[in-house]
Formats: structure tokens, sequence, C-alpha cells
């Protein structure tokens, strides 16, 4: 039996400027748009063109599953996280693992699993690919570099040797981590070699060696793993973060866009028809970028959440509780 979940929608008192409108999509400087108490920000009333934002309707079974119903197959189905707001950082993690993330299945046999290559949905941009040889060799000694030292000594070390398989994680000669950018084909069109610290920060030492004006593009950070549709997929910022949320949630895709501009419409190609949840940094401006490109997303039928872990704080509130920027990763591995 599923029950309709009600909203109790109040106004807030207090209107975010920093904000840009869902509706208009437009700055809120002149506080026009206010927002529901305990909804994310996109959710309100715009006093400018007249126009409510408010949350799909969900409905509950007697398991605490969520539901919601697609208009394409005319039905309810399982949902990704709604409710994507919490008061407490610390409860970020449950909310997650509370609600069953799920993916519509495209371009994948689903009797067998099998990925067809005659279904990938390729970026319109080509990629040069790198030659498998390069890749091999980076990936002979993996714990040799800090990063994989610092996963090793905070995590259980069968997670990390199936991490470090997973997204292939190679090493230089003088200890950078190398972050191979592998296609759904499963080819590398890209690398990015970075130098961390012993704690697991990243220095300023950071290499692009297969430059895009010899023909390498970037593409989603862990995109190949997509070939396991069991999956749902989850998207955040850097690789680091990809890596480690894989760590500790493994039934999910983690896949990194490389950077707050680096969800590119080229990237985007290969979600095309994909159900998504994007947890971008804990910053204003971070959350706003993924909100700017709605269009895109609709434009390639792209069913995307997005799990805004600043709590409506401004930019300025999260710099003065010192965790502007932070990302899902350091809360996860938070005393």
């Amino acid at each position: 039996m599923l029950s309709k979940i009600n909203y109790e929608l109040k106004f807030s008192n207090k209107r975010n400027s920093k904000i840009i409108t869902p509706c208009c999509q437009k700055s809120n400087k002149d506080l026009k748009f206010v927002n529901f108490v305990g909804l994310p920000n996109n959710y309100g009333y715009c006093h400018a063109c007249g126009e409510s934002t408010l949350p799909q309707s969900l409905y509950e079974n007697e398991k605490g599953e969520l539901f919601k119903w697609n208009k394409t197959l005319n039905k309810l189905e399982k949902t990704v996280i709604q409710n994507c707001h919490t008061e407490s950082h610390t409860n970020c993690m449950t909310d997650i693992k509370k609600h069953d993330l799920t993916t519509k299945v495209h371009g994948f046999d689903t009797n067998y699993g099998v990925f067809s290559e005659n279904h990938y949905l390729s970026s319109p941009k080509s990629s040069k690919i790198i030659d498998k040889t390069v890749i091999q060799k980076s990936l002979k000694q993996p714990a040799s570099n800090n990063f994989c030292k610092y996963l090793y000594s905070n995590f259980k070390a069968k997670r990390v040797e199936q991490v470090i398989k997973d997204y292939r994680i190679g090493t230089t000669a003088n200890g950078f981590t190398i972050f191979w950018f592998i296609n759904l084909l499963g080819n590398a069109q890209k690398s990015k070699a970075i130098l961390y610290q012993n704690n697991g920060n990243r220095t300023n030492q950071i290499r692009v060696n297969f430059k895009n004006e010899q023909g390498y593009y970037f593409c989603l950070y862990g995109e190949h793993l997509l070939k396991n549709q069991s999956k749902p997929i989850i998207l955040v910022e850097s690789e680091k973060t990809a890596v480690i949320c894989s760590i500790k949630l493994p039934q999910y895709n983690w896949l990194a866009y490389s950077g707050i501009n680096g969800l590119t419409l080229d990237k985007m190609h290969v979600l095309k028809n994909r159900e998504i949840l994007i947890i971008p940094d804990i910053s204003q401006k971070a959350v706003n970028v993924m909100r700017k490109k709605s269009e895109d997303f609709k434009r390639l039928n792209i069913d995307f959440q997005i799990y805004d872990l600043t709590n409506g704080k401004t930019d300025e509130e999260l710099q003065e509780k010192e965790i502007y920027n932070k990302d899902i990763s350091d809360l996860i591995v938070s005393p």
C-alpha cells in the first residue's frame, strides 16, 4: 500500500539573495523569490513571475521506500533521493543509504547485463585513445603514491584494492597519482596526474600530459563503470571524492565531472536517458552551477536530482563554519 507524502509548505522568513531562481533563472538579489521552510533553495514562490516551484509528489510504502510517477513509462517507480536536504551534515550519509537510488536501463542487455557497443551514447567530440601499454606501466605499483597510501591507512585494504583496480589508479615514477579517464568502451581518453601529501590533501602540482590540442579530451571520470547497469549513478566534482565514496558506498557508480565547471555538454551525452544524482561541493556557487544546467539535462532526457549539502546557507556562512568548498568525502572521513 502506497501513501502520498504531504509537504507542509510555509514561507521562510529569511530570503536568500545568493541563489539563481529556478523559474526565471535570474539572480535573487531583489529577494522576490521566497523559499519554503525545510526544503532546498530551488523550491518556493517567485513574486516576479508568480510561479511556484514545488517538489514532485512522492509516495511511500510500508518499508519506507519512495516512489514517483514516471510520465514516460506511465507508472510509479522507485526513485532517487528527492528530499535532498538535511539539517545536519552528519546525517547526509544516512540519507543516502536510506533511499534506494535506482537507474533506468538504457543501452544494456537487461537479461545478461552485457553492454552493447551499438548503444554507446558517445560524446559529439571524439578523442584520441591512449596506448594501453602506457596505462599498464602506471599500474604496476599502485600503492606507491601518497593518495593510495592514504586510502590504505583510512579504509579496509580489500576495499581499497578493489577500488584501485576498478578505477585503474596509476602512479608515476616520481610519486604522482594518475587518474585515467576511461570511456564507456574501456579506452582511456585523458589522464590527470596529481601529487598528494601524506594526509590525502593534494598539492598544487597537477599535470595533464595528453593535451586537447593533441586531440585528447576528457570524459567523465569513472565513465567505464557504467557498464554495470545494476548500480545507480552519482556524480561528484573531484576524482578523489569519487574514489573515496566508492570505497564507503560501493553499491553506487561514483563518477566525477572534474571541477566546478567540468560537467560539459560533451561529457553529459553518455548520461542520456539515465537517472542520476549530483552531489556538488559544499558551496552555493557549486550548487547553482549545476542548477543552471537544467536545460541541458532536459535536452538529453537526463532525470537528475541535486543533493544540496549547503542546507540553505550562504557561502559566507559556510566559510564561518569552515565547511565551505568541502565535499561529501570530507564528511565520510570526518570523525
